[in-house]
């Protein structure tokens, strides 16, 4: 979208672009570098394709649900301005819910920040490979995201043993991880960080897979974790945790990225089998009670961005 003549025109303004900050621009040869590095993560997606991905056909999908076309439309109107650039995402968009049987708002973030750099058949078939791949992000994109969830619950786990005392607080505070990780996880940090680290955020996890979000969390909670352990106020803390402005200095959030990669401890778990390990420890049996016993507050459903803060 970026190399469209008339992007700027239409979408400065989107939503997509809430943490720009004059980072992308109308520069021809910055826009041609990231396109470059774009094309780059598309082979490194493609080369952990368990499956050949058919190419992108765009077509009229008939019989869908209500419900989900209009969650659909709601999240690409809450995510780009023009219905030029709308339109053709509702479809791509449509079509993923139609090939995986499910869907979920990060997707719609993750898709229109690809598009930015790619064309739509080559994030068709990156979303594919990141749906499904053990090396991405399989189960995130539910509306019931236990896959997510439960890689939450392993990311403390490997947090534990790298700054156990605050890892500790903040499951004291919070013991349901699954609600501070869900940005950094299901749409890999669009919506937490600036653009000027959201391309290294993606990068990484690109090369480094589901494996990089879980040190990515060990880093935010390791690098903060003097201001996490000096402050009892339960705002500040969620205000660390979700990177917010008010609390975490850009340099904070830089440093972040910057070591993610090196909390190495993550190769000491086997990060496939403890997904059904800590799905069995801490959600099983409350996701699996008789639905005469079931509290709404139990379903683990991504939230979307009308609930969230990011207008702030």
């Amino acid at each position: 979208m970026l190399t469209q003549s008339d992007f700027w025109k239409l979408e400065e303004e989107d939503s997509l672009l809430l943490h720009n900050d004059g980072y992308l621009t109308n520069n021809i040869k910055q826009n041609a570098e990231l396109i470059e590095k774009a094309n780059e993560w598309y082979e490194i997606v493609m080369s952990h394709a368990e499956e050949p991905i058919p190419d992108y056909v765009i077509e009229d999908i008939e019989n869908v649900p209500e419900g989900i076309s209009r969650i659909i439309y709601l999240d690409v109107f809450r995510t780009l301005k023009s219905p030029v650039y709308q339109n053709p995402l509702i479809k791509l968009l449509t079509k993923c819910w139609k090939d995986f049987g499910d869907y979920a708002q990060p997707m719609c973030l993750v898709a229109a920040f690809l598009r930015l750099t790619l064309s739509e058949n080559k994030v068709y078939k990156m979303l594919h490979v990141i749906n499904k791949s053990e090396f991405y992000i399989p189960g995130y994109w539910k509306a019931q995201a236990t896959g997510y969830a439960s890689d939450a619950y392993t990311a403390m786990e490997v947090s534990k043993t790298i700054n156990p005392s605050a890892t500790q607080k903040i499951l004291q505070i919070q013991p349901f991880p699954e609600t501070f990780c869900q940005k950094f996880f299901t749409a890999i940090g669009i919506h937490v960080f600036p653009f000027c680290l959201q391309f290294d955020v993606m990068d990484k996890f690109i090369r480094g897979g589901r494996k990089f979000l879980i040190q990515l969390i060990c880093s935010v909670i390791d690098v903060q974790g003097d201001m996490l352990l000096n402050t009892n106020a339960v705002n500040v803390i969620f205000e660390l945790l979700r990177l917010d402005k008010k609390s975490t200095p850009f340099e904070v959030i830089k440093k972040i990225v910057e070591e993610a990669e090196h909390y190495t401890q993550v190769n000491n778990f086997d990060i496939v089998k403890m997904r059904q390990e800590m799905y069995d420890l801490h959600l099983k049996k409350r996701l699996e009670r008789p639905p005469i016993e079931s509290d709404s507050d139990d379903e683990i459903i991504l939230s979307d961005d009308s609930s969230e803060d990011d207008n702030e």
